[in-house]
């Protein structure tokens, strides 16, 4: 699966052009009260509203949880 530059997606952000499928963020859940829920993904259409959110056990597990609800491509940081 594909992964952008943050600094990519920014300036598609700002150009104000629709993304090309829908797309996932992952990232660390810091102070998360379940510790072993350790990174979520936040899914975005291509027009950038969440339509998901999820936890999961670490980033490989949110990438996969954020590919079985439709992310076509990741983001690579949040």
């Amino acid at each position: 699966m594909t992964t952008i530059a943050r600094t990519q997606h920014n300036e598609r952000v700002a150009s104000g052009a629709p993304a090309r499928g829908l797309y996932a963020f992952i990232c660390s859940a810091v102070g998360f009260s379940l510790p072993h829920l350790t990174h979520f993904y936040d899914l975005r259409d291509a027009h950038d509203q969440q339509i998901g959110f999820g936890r999961a056990s670490g980033p490989t597990m949110a990438r996969l949880k954020a590919e079985r609800a439709g992310a076509t491509f990741f983001v690579d940081e949040f």
